[in-house]
């Protein structure tokens, strides 16, 4: 299809009939007689019809020929009419061709001649065209077209770069939740902890299975937060994948809500690096005053057939099935499928490569919340956690998956807080097929800030759910998947210290010897401020963002050590009167 243009000093009615369009003042159009003159116009293309009739922000009208098969092959016209009507002769094309390549051309005004002013490969990204100008620096324009509507001239070309194919991909993140509905806030933030600018594409991929893609630049040594809502429009179920052409690229959806009106709260994830055919958590219930969901991102090409295996604490295995479409997500509610007051794990298989999240919404205790977390792949035999806490209106929770077909035995070591004591060690027996609870507060006593490392003989899954009363003011929850080992190098995308945002790091160090850390903070403007600190042996240590990087920024953070550790970023927040907090383990590196 093509679009034409018509020049207008008023509105205009336009009548279509037979290939032809007649152009009526409206100011005549109530009062149009026998006496009333109407002018006829033929459309410029004998074989087309006029569609998607808009005002341009110039004044003038466009609409849309369409004819033949609706394939972008072809020619496309850009045609400014005169104001009387009659077709001027300033014309502007494009030749698609079937190979990928394109030809710019033009009718010269004064010797009526035609020429080619450019040339260059295109692309096809949802309803955008992508054309790519290899003479002219590299530069990279868009045509959008929202079904039969392609909008122009060259005053309203965005510069875009076209969403490369995957093998060129250095990160990839893949987030199955997301929601842009009504007391919905969504996010995406992104770090890029290197030295040179990094392309960027955000794709959201809706429930019905259409997308749509944006590019970002990603400044050097900086982070840059992107509004979902206003990327993916009002009201929408979608997920996300989050690309980039260079690595060590880290992304995060945090989300701020007001569930059903009545609980408040926010959650957060770092994305999932690649899709998978299986998904393990060891946290979720369906008792009162918890609703739970259990999102499934399917990006391949055929439905993905899904087994939900729910471990249930004191009764063992309950099954059952469902399906997402190909390029589409599905929410699935825990409550329907296995019915109420159950305190259960997941394992969930598919027939095709998926992404799986869980997300929470909750009471508890008049405690309003929520919270979610991504997946795990597999069991394992060793999960850390570098968080957590016993305080006065806290209580901490681990929630232990066993997914094998014979008991198992857990051993957990407790390292407390600087002078806070020893580390404690527990031992817990995790029935076949099944999920146990453990109140930390119990086990610990109160008043203790502690890390945790659970370690098995045999591969298990394990969470840790937090409950709070930050401070008497703001409450909520939230919820992580331990990491499986230490690491010297852990990345964060999301922080902020502004008024209201209270951010942590919880750094666990479980070995014998000391540790030396620096903590890099990139911010939006693309600063980089480096901190020093030492984590002793066998111990926790909590640092105030808030006070170490400074008041008033967005930042994202980088913490590598001399020796391996685990980190966590915990925040609390009263977001435009939406009180929680949230909490990520952050990406090994």
């Amino acid at each position: 299809m093509k679009r034409s243009k018509l020049a207008s000093t008023s509105a205009v009615l336009i009548i279509v009939a037979m290939g032809l369009a007649l152009f009526l003042p409206l100011s005549m159009a109530a009062k149009a007689s026998a006496s009333t003159t109407i002018n006829e116009y033929a459309i410029p293309t004998s074989d087309s019809s006029p569609d998607g009739i808009t005002t341009g922000a110039d004044g003038n009208l466009w609409f849309t020929e369409k004819y033949g098969g609706g394939t972008i092959v072809g020619k496309w016209y850009l045609i400014r009419w005169g104001i009387d009507f009659e077709p001027a002769t300033s014309i502007t094309w494009f030749e698609f061709k079937s190979d990928g390549t394109f030809t710019q051309n033009y009718l010269n005004e004064e010797d009526g001649r035609a020429y080619m002013s450019n040339h260059g490969t295109y692309s096809i990204q949802g309803d955008i065209v992508y054309l790519y100008y290899p003479d002219n620096g590299g530069q990279v324009c868009e045509l959008e077209h929202d079904g039969t509507y392609l909008y122009g001239p060259e005053s309203v070309w965005a510069l875009q770069k076209p969403l490369p194919p995957s093998s060129q991909w250095k990160s990839a993140f893949y987030f199955a939740e997301g929601y842009t509905g009504a007391n919905f806030q969504e996010y995406a933030c992104l770090e890029n902890p290197n030295a040179s600018e990094a392309d960027t594409w955000i794709t959201c991929m809706y429930s019905d299975g259409t997308t749509k893609s944006q590019y970002y630049s990603l400044a050097p040594s900086s982070r840059l937060t992107v509004d979902i809502n206003q990327l993916a429009g009002a009201n929408r179920e979608l997920s996300l994948r989050i690309v980039s052409t260079s690595a060590a690229i880290v992304a995060e959806r945090p989300m701020y809500f007001n569930y059903n009106g009545t609980w408040t709260g926010g959650s957060d994830a770092i994305g999932a690096r690649s899709p998978s055919s299986n998904w393990y958590f060891a946290e979720g219930n369906t008792l009162s005053n918890f609703d739970q969901y259990v999102t499934v991102l399917n990006p391949g090409n055929a439905t993905a057939k899904l087994t939900f295996h729910y471990m249930v604490e004191g009764q063992g295995e309950k099954v059952t099935t469902g399906s997402v479409p190909a390029h589409s997500r599905a929410t699935f509610k825990t409550r329907d499928q296995i019915g109420n007051n159950l305190n259960a794990s997941l394992y969930l298989s598919s027939s095709q490569s998926v992404v799986a999240e869980r997300p929470m919404y909750f009471d508890y205790n008049t405690w309003t919340g929520g919270h979610d977390v991504v997946g795990a792949n597999s069991p394992a035999s060793a999960w850390y956690f570098a968080e957590g806490t016993t305080r006065s209106n806290f209580n901490e929770w681990l929630c232990l998956q066993n997914p094998g077909k014979s008991k198992i035995t857990v051993k957990a070591r407790y390292q407390l807080g600087s002078g806070q004591g020893k580390p404690i060690s527990k031992t817990y027996t995790v029935p076949a097929k099944q999920r146990l609870t453990v109140l930390v507060n119990s086990e610990i006593g109160g008043n203790k800030d502690n890390s945790v490392q659970l370690t098995s003989e045999d591969n298990f899954i394990a969470e840790r759910p937090m409950y709070f009363n930050y401070y008497g003011n703001w409450t909520g929850g939230h919820d992580v998947l331990g990491a499986n080992s230490p690491a010297t190098t852990w990345s964060f995308a999301e922080g902020t210290t502004r008024d209201n945002f209270n951010e942590w790091l919880c750094l666990q160090n479980p070995g014998s010897s000391d540790t030396h850390v620096v903590i890099t903070y990139y911010t939006t403007s693309g600063q980089a401020m480096r901190k020093g600190r030492t984590v002793k042996a066998n111990s926790r240590l909590t640092v105030n963002v808030n006070e170490s990087a400074g008041a008033n920024l967005d930042i994202s953070a980088k913490v590598t050590s001399d020796r391996p550790i685990i980190v966590e970023r915990p925040m609390y927040f009263n977001f435009n009167g939406w009180t929680g907090g949230h909490d990520v383990v952050g990406l090994m590196q």
